[in-house]
């Protein structure tokens, strides 16, 4: 049944999901055509400054849905309604302290945007605009999650997606008929809080009793003292991961120009429309693993899964990574054009950092799902710091291309090799030396195979936009011939084929 529901979530998802992209992709060659690569970039800026903001999560979603897990496998009713009247609270706390921080950082903004060109008028406004976007979510937001633990994402994938067409069809028409960016955002936030709002109704009539507040029991104060240690916990990781992944477009504006924070934004919206698809498949098994782990009597197999995962993210994200370094060159200039090109040497690092991200992410899966959240907690902030420093640095020294490089380095010191070793020794009682052994293999496959590609798609006349189709199923070819060949014998590829297997006996 988790296989099922996990393969369900994931289908949907990647639907969801593709509509979401080909719509974005619609939107933004729109608001290009309208407004122009300064407002692209100030969209750019704010949304990352509004992860930051998001720092007021402080990793309360992540220790209560852990909670969950047990008592909603038990169905222990009264213990699910005292975590969901103690998330409530935590969660109306937050969408205060996000709004509040939002608004004692209004005055500082001029000092955030480095102009290329003329100054954008009503810049407050737009940002506060974004910040009630951000802030007034986390008031509904919260039920939702009922749903994420009962394995049934596929419900809140449809909302979106309905939401989501309705949404790029009507900004769109407002900017054709009137370029207007302040339309564009009462819109953007009229229609992410409707959405939420509306998650939020169906989960309390799909889970009534589950959200019944009144006569909830509290939380003892062991418990409350455990959980609070683990959102402290979660809180650090959360700050490290914010900034290490989160600044970029801070750090560009900053030292650079709001222009380039623009051009990159395209590369975002590209990179973003293959990682969001690779999350939200891998999130689609977040609540299996989960209730796997939540019994220790099958820690053997939970072992297996990681290593299938672990495999599975290098064959997805290790694919994307080379398909966006060999095609998306060629892709920005026949959408935009040459003059939204960034250096090659930029697009690798910005590849890689795709790639690492998608192998740290099971790490994160599992260090969520086994409850691992004191163990490291002070990794990310030594991260935080490298980060800073070392962006800080090549900005200046490097231009664009040391932002990037600045992230690999820090992700490869700190991340990579620290929270896979804290998961298989606390987890599981291992050393890590075969998932190293497996990291290095992965790498000089994706090496050669980027090598490969590039020089076989160098004899392809890039004459037109369709010939990326072509350049697409080269690189898939040359990527699928590689892993059968020197993969296709591992026991991590032959558990993952099982999966498959069962799955289409299942709808048989």
């Amino acid at each position: 049944m988790r296989t099922f529901n996990s393969a369900r979530n994931a289908i949907v998802s990647i639907g969801y999901l593709a509509v979401k992209t080909i719509l974005e992709f619609v939107l933004r060659t729109i608001f290009i055509k309208m407004l122009g690569n300064t407002y692209l970039g100030v969209n750019g800026l704010f949304s990352d400054i509004l992860m930051i903001l998001n720092l007021a999560e402080l990793g309360v979603g992540n220790a209560i849905i852990f909670n969950l897990y047990k008592p909603v496998a038990e169905k222990n009713t009264e213990k699910i309604k005292t975590l969901m009247a103690f998330y409530r609270k935590c969660y109306y706390t937050i969408s205060a302290v996000i709004l509040v921080a939002g608004l004692c950082l209004m005055p500082f903004l001029e000092y955030l945007i480095k102009y290329d060109g003329e100054a954008i008028k009503h810049i407050h406004f737009i940002f506060l605009l974004y910040l009630l976007n951000s802030s007034l979510s986390y008031l509904a937001v919260y039920k939702s999650n009922l749903i994420v633990v009962n394995q049934k994402n596929y419900i809140l994938n449809i909302i979106s997606t309905i939401f989501e067409i309705g949404l790029v069809i009507v900004q769109g028409i407002t900017l054709l008929v009137f370029k207007n960016f302040y339309l564009y955002l009462i819109l953007l936030m009229t229609s992410t809080i409707t959405c939420n709002f509306v998650k939020s109704a169906i989960a309390q009539r799909m889970y009534s009793e589950e959200l019944k507040y009144k006569g909830a029991d509290k939380l003892d104060k062991a418990e409350k003292k455990h959980m609070l240690k683990d959102v402290y916990s979660l809180m650090l990781y959360r700050i490290g991961d914010v900034i290490l992944n989160g600044t970029s477009s801070v750090v560009l504006s900053s030292f650079i120009g709001i222009g380039v924070v623009g051009i990159y934004s395209n590369y975002v919206l590209v990179i973003n429309a293959a990682r969001k698809v690779l999350i939200n498949i891998f999130n689609s098994f977040v609540a299996s693993v989960g209730n796997l782990n939540a019994d220790e009597k099958n820690k053997e197999r939970s072992l297996e899964i990681y290593y299938q995962m672990n495999f599975l993210a290098f064959i997805t994200y290790g694919f994307c990574a080379v398909a966006i370094f060999c095609l998306v060159q060629h892709f920005i200039k026949w959408w935009i054009g040459d003059g939204f090109l960034l250096p090659v040497w930029t697009v690798v690092l910005i590849v890689a950092n795709l790639y690492i991200y998608g192998l740290n992410s099971i790490s994160t899966m599992y260090r969520n799902t086994l409850g691992l959240f004191v163990k490291g907690r002070y990794r990310p902030i030594i991260g935080a710091v490298f980060n800073i420093a070392f962006s800080i640095y090549f900005a200046k020294t490097m231009g664009i291309t040391g932002v990037f490089l600045s992230t690999v380095l820090t992700n490869l010191i700190t991340t990579s090799w620290y929270d896979p070793r804290m998961i298989l020794k606390y987890g599981f009682g291992i050393k890590p030396w075969k998932y190293f052994a497996n990291m290095g293999i992965y790498l000089i496959a994706l090496v050669s195979i980027a090598i490969v590609a590039k020089f076989v798609l160098s004899f392809i006349p890039q004459t037109s936009f369709f010939i990326l189709f072509v350049d697409l199923f080269v690189v898939t070819a040359i990527f699928a011939g590689v892993i059968l060949v020197f993969f296709g014998r591992t026991k991590e590829f032959k558990g993952l084929v099982s999966i498959v297997k069962v799955l289409f006996k299942r709808k048989k």
